[in-house]
């Protein structure tokens, strides 16, 4: 009996094993059929589509996950890595199958001036290879004008124009209602310029606070401009928006055509239009739709060319990063999606240029 009992326990081991083991092999199975992905074809002598549908970061971040407890996850904005975007426009510099790059800006939100002189840099490369860029939007304001004006050919809507605000903003100050709270602020400080607690000690920006901050708008503003005219010789932002006022007044009222007069863009039309005119170079495709071209997306480009998109992956160097941004930066691992990502840092060779060589470090 204890053998017959000793042989139904090894049976009733092997039977558990061969189950676990069936039930392994099939959820594998299942995993390997849901992340199994058809390669995706490249289209000949098609657009790149710089889709930029949210803001431009150096790398995105993650949502809490209390935002999805509480039912506001995905609410936030898209955020888009800055070096996704130079990889696919360095790649399709010397792609075959890209014949022009469209820069999409209905809906970009914006980014930092550094994100932006580094992908106006990678857009100066890909026009330098003979190949054109194109861009369209309803209304340009400051960030999607500064890459609007590096395309060959701006486009901007009928009901559309060019609204350029320039950098600044106002601070809050609560010495006022501190003092209706009887609430006593005390701070002990040293220097001239140490404006961060002034929000607490004063109702205004003081004299020192004012001074600094300005010098810091006229440096962004003048870089701005500077960067414009570069790309646009005939266009001066600073005389077109001295002078606005009449300016509208001579297009009887009209933005968009103040902003052709102005040679802020180039043409004017709807997102039809500017569909059917980039149709005329790069065709149809399989969209046979009024207004579609054969393009794919960045996103697309980069899955289609076996490139991983680097919200996931380790910093990179490119020769078009300015020499006012980070230009030799990496982790020690792959960075997931957080502005704080990797635990130490790492150098790496960067472009051969006169004068001395910045570093940025990304912690």
């Amino acid at each position: 009996m204890a053998f017959l009992r000793g042989m139904w326990r090894v049976l009733v081991g092997i039977k558990d094993a061969v189950g676990i083991l069936l039930l392994l092999f099939f959820f594998v199975g299942l995993w390997s059929v849901l992340h199994k992905r058809a390669p995706l074809a490249l289209p000949d002598g098609a657009a790149l589509v710089l889709d930029l549908d949210g803001s431009v970061v150096d790398q995105p971040s993650s949502e809490s996950p209390f935002a999805f407890a509480s039912g506001q996850g995905g609410s936030r904005p898209r955020q888009i890595a800055v070096r996704d975007l130079i990889r696919a426009v360095d790649r399709a510099r010397t792609d075959s199958h890209i014949k022009l790059i469209v820069l999409d800006l209905d809906t970009f939100i914006g980014a930092g001036q550094a994100n932006l002189q580094s992908l106006a840099g990678a857009l100066a490369g890909f026009r330098k290879a003979g190949k054109p860029v194109y861009a369209y939007a309803t209304a340009y304001t400051d960030s999607s004008y500064y890459l609007a004006a590096q395309a060959d050919k701006a486009w901007v809507n009928p009901l559309g124009g060019v609204l350029l605000t320039g950098p600044g903003g106002t601070n809050v100050y609560f010495k006022k209602a501190l003092d209706k709270l009887d609430v006593d602020v005390n701070v002990f400080r040293v220097g001239t310029y140490k404006s961060a607690v002034e929000p607490f000690l004063r109702s205004d920006a003081s004299p020192e606070a004012k001074a600094a901050e300005q010098a810091l708008v006229d440096s962004l503003w003048g870089s701005y401009v500077a960067d414009i005219r570069a790309v646009r010789p005939a266009t001066d932002v600073n005389a077109v928006l001295s002078n606005l006022p009449a300016r509208i007044k001579a297009a009887d009222g009209d933005l968009a055509k103040q902003a052709v007069a102005s040679g802020l863009v180039d043409r004017i039309g709807t997102s039809t239009d500017f569909g059917r005119g980039i149709a005329g170079i790069v065709g149809h495709g399989t969209d046979k739709r009024e207004g579609a071209y054969n393009g794919i997306s960045f996103a697309r480009y980069l899955t289609a060319t076996d490139d991983r998109p680097s919200g996931d992956a380790v910093g990179g160097v490119t020769d078009t990063m300015p020499r006012s941004l980070a230009i030799a930066a990496a982790t020690d691992r792959a960075a997931p999606t957080s502005p704080l990502a990797g635990s130490s840092t790492a150098t790496r060779n960067v472009p051969d240029t006169p004068g001395p060589k910045p570093l940025a470090m990304r912690s």
